[in-house]
């Protein structure tokens, strides 16, 4: 059964009337690290990878079209946390931190007298670059020292077990399917079928291909790199079986699923992200469950820089002393499919350099617009359609790209990484200083 049956079904006992009306009283923000949307069976992958992933969606509400702000973790982690672009909130290299006179997601909460705890897996979305500003708790799971990596599941679903009935807000931020690809074996095992690569001496190089960049492989290395990413979100959706449990049971709780950007397997021969702007890079889930929320799919272009306003909304957050926010409140859409849907060009962009031109893209309606080095690109149902439109959206892209051309120069003070998260940082692949 599809989990598009699977959820007309459950439309049935759990109507979006009931649930629409619901103020949420706990929140949980599941952040999967470099998740292309199109690995996800509620957005229309045929593998069966995401089975707790899509039966949440199946009782929620799925943003088709979502787009992440950047195509790397520290700036679009900060656009998350603040409902501003980068381009707003400066965050463009990592010789940047958040910004100390930056009002956060976390903030807003814990002012407003809900507990708040985060689990983080992710070196560039940890306490080093301010991202443990306004929680209770905040915890770093790494590749070493106490708390390793896979403990968190099992911490989070704990800490959410103690806290049970309280007003909390608690931000899960999981490593994979991010690089290292490493896998459950178990997970491998079952998508990975004859591959000849499984075990073989280049696995441990093609587990590194989040790291690649432009690079050409021959089509098995190329296969098996996707047996590999894959078995990872596989690993994780295991993972979160138990907390997503959990969730579903309580009334008054709030589930997000998100992404900070995608993941390239060597389409247009590269790997990772970063660099590149190509849909891989940008496409994101961004799926809601819970109180509050109509069942259902929404087409609406959004962007991660739309739930800090939304969040305020939903929960009744007070965010007047907030200035420069970037993002709309979707909480319209999160109600009803007849709310109006704000016009408006969201602009996504690559990785700034201290030098050289940056990749923007602007998406509006049906259409999308990109301006690489190399020239433009566009997709979408009316990519195809109107001149006019297609000459509209590049010149504000190319407004756009113009106005911000010097950020990646911005100075910065330097960024003190303690040799546990630089440890990370490269075995992850992520680049440091520039």
């Amino acid at each position: 059964m599809s989990w598009r049956a699977v959820a007309l079904a459950l439309a049935l006992v759990y109507t979006s009337s009931c649930a629409g009306s619901e103020r949420p009283e706990r929140v949980v923000l599941v952040v999967l690290d470099a998740l292309n949307a199109a690995h996800l069976g509620c957005y229309g992958d045929t593998g069966r990878l995401t089975p707790n992933l899509d039966r949440l969606a199946a009782r929620g509400l799925v943003f088709e079209r979502a787009f992440s702000n950047s195509t790397w973790t520290l700036p679009s982690t900060t656009s998350l946390f603040t409902g501003q672009l980068q381009e707003t909130h400066g965050v463009v290299t990592a010789r940047h931190s958040v910004p100390t006179d930056a009002v956060l997601l976390p903030e807003l909460f814990r002012s407003a007298g809900w507990r708040t705890a985060a689990f983080v897996q992710m070196a560039q979305a940890s306490a080093t670059y301010g991202f443990d500003r306004g929680f209770d708790e905040f915890r770093y799971y790494g590749s070493s020292g106490e708390s390793r990596w896979d403990a968190l599941p099992e911490d989070a679903l704990a800490w959410l077990r103690a806290h049970t009935g309280e007003r909390y807000f608690a931000y899960l931020h999981l490593r994979r399917p991010h690089g290292v690809y490493d896998p459950f074996p178990r997970e491998l095992a079952r998508l990975e079928g004859g591959c000849r690569l499984v075990a073989g001496e280049r696995d441990e190089e093609l587990s590194r291909a989040g790291s690649f960049g432009e690079r050409a492989l021959d089509p098995h290395a190329k296969k098996h790199v996707a047996h590999l990413y894959r078995a990872n979100l596989a690993s994780v959706d295991l993972s979160l079986g138990d907390i997503i449990d959990f969730v579903e049971a309580d009334t008054g709780a709030l589930v997000i699923v998100t992404s900070d950007h995608g993941e390239a397997l060597g389409e247009h021969d590269y790997y990772g992200h970063g660099d590149q702007l190509y849909a891989e890079s940008v496409d994101i889930p961004l799926i809601l469950a819970g109180a509050g929320v109509r069942l259902g799919t929404d087409r609406t272009p959004v962007s991660t820089i739309d739930l800090f306003p939304t969040l305020s909304e939903l929960c009744g957050l007070d965010h007047s002393n907030r200035t420069a926010l970037d993002g709309v409140s979707l909480v319209g859409r999160v109600a009803s499919d007849a709310a109006p849907v704000v016009q408006r060009a969201i602009p996504f962009s690559a990785r700034y350099r201290a030098k050289g031109l940056v990749s923007v893209g602007l998406v509006q309606d049906g259409l999308t617009v990109v301006l690489t080095p190399d020239g433009i690109r566009t997709r979408g149902p009316d990519a195809r359609g109107s001149e006019t439109d297609i000459a509209d959206l590049t010149r504000l892209a190319r407004d756009f790209r113009r106005r911000h051309a010097d950020l990646g120069a911005r100075p910065a003070e330097p960024v003190e990484i303690p040799p546990e998260i630089q440890a990370d940082l490269d075995l992850l692949g992520c680049e440091g200083e520039e």
